[in-house]
């Protein structure tokens, strides 16, 4: 007996077996606790082991060439919202991508509404988006889309704190002043072109959010090309997200794998272009912290988001947060800012072209 368990020490082998029978015992626990509860909701018929991981990677294949996602996967999943229509919890289903990752899509106002009094210190990330994002130690990392529990409670509340009436009224100016030069060069087309109005409404949103979020007064973005490779950059990163959506079977194996991010990153295309583009982003960020923090040590009054997170202090007078927090907010609110409305605004303008009538009624109202 002794002679068997000092081989099975001995063997080099045994460790690993031992590891991933633990592993294996915990992930089957996980998943008999999930589905205690998401047994009571809809799942969509015809799941395998992955359940509707396959279906969801399709639709994501289909995105469209900037990056956003297609309208295909806005489809699959108001499918599965209307077949849930019948079941014990309407406006609820179950999108399984492995017995131990399960996720509830929620469509019912009054679940939503409990599901948003749960308190933060009971709320962990849910999704993919420690698998997408955490490869980015200093993009979203440290901000709100990522902190968990009495973190995110203690952030949010910084963060809700900022964005009042009259602190927003301050950026109306700026706006205007924007948006004058953005009809300007659109005058500038002969025809609608979607390209063309895509592009400058692109330059028009990283304008405005370059001066009211870093304070750059100087950021002339749809008349200055200087500002063409940081533009590239942030547009590349948010490629470099999706991406990974669209690889994500393979995101997930590698970080299985010993060591296999790592090396993924050395030898893998996207992941080293994203990797290169991140630390062009952290050295503008960087740049714009230490511009606004100088200015302020002045005496200047800046009213920018970077001045203002800047001059976040708590009870006991210090600064609140730190500059890794600070980047992480900077880059969420940019991104975020960016996506959402650079889309409104050019399939408005789109719609706009393709149908004259549309653009007449609007301008009698003007």
């Amino acid at each position: 007996m002794m002679d068997t368990m000092k081989h099975m020490l001995i063997n080099p082998a045994t460790p690993i077996i031992l590891y991933t029978a633990y592993k294996v015992i915990k992930l089957a626990k996980q998943a008999k606790r999930l589905n205690q509860f998401t047994d009571q909701h809809y799942k969509p018929s015809g799941q395998n082991f992955f359940g509707s991981f396959g279906e969801f990677i399709k639709t994501m294949r289909m995105s469209i060439e900037d990056g956003s996602i297609s309208e295909e996967f806005l489809i699959w999943r108001q499918r599965k919202f209307k077949e849930s229509e019948n079941s014990a919890f309407p406006g609820t289903w179950i999108f399984k991508t492995l017995p131990w990752r399960q996720l509830m899509y929620v469509a019912d106002p009054s679940l939503v509404e409990m599901m948003a009094q749960i308190p933060p210190s009971s709320v962990a990330q849910g999704g993919f988006a420690g698998d997408l994002l955490e490869l980015d130690t200093n993009g979203f990392k440290n901000g709100l889309v990522m902190l968990e529990h009495d973190d995110w409670k203690k952030q949010r509340k910084i963060i809700s704190q900022i964005f009042h009436r009259k602190q927003l009224d301050q950026y109306i100016d700026t706006m205007d002043q924007a948006a004058i030069t953005f009809t300007e060069k659109l005058s500038e087309q002969s025809s609608f072109s979607k390209i063309g109005s895509y592009e400058k409404s692109r330059l028009f949103v990283y304008e405005v959010l370059f001066k009211t979020i870093f304070g750059d007064s100087t950021a002339e973005v749809q008349t200055d090309k200087t500002y063409e490779s940081i533009i590239t950059t942030f547009q590349k990163l948010g490629e470099a997200i999706n991406t990974k959506i669209r690889s994500l079977p393979l995101i997930l194996l590698l970080k299985k794998i010993p060591l296999g991010i790592e090396l993924a990153k050395k030898f893998w295309s996207p992941l080293r272009e994203e990797q290169e583009h991140q630390v062009s982003r952290d050295e503008y960020l960087h740049k714009m912290v230490e511009k606004s923090r100088s200015e302020l040590s002045q005496g200047f009054q800046n009213s920018d988001l970077t001045s203002i997170l800047l001059q976040s202090q708590d009870k006991l007078g210090k600064s609140a947060l730190s500059d890794a927090q600070i980047h992480s907010h900077l880059f969420t609110f940019l991104f975020a800012g960016h996506e959402t409305t650079l889309a409104a605004l050019s399939w408005s303008l789109f719609h706009l072209g393709e149908n004259p009538e549309w653009a007449k009624k609007i301008k009698e109202e003007f």
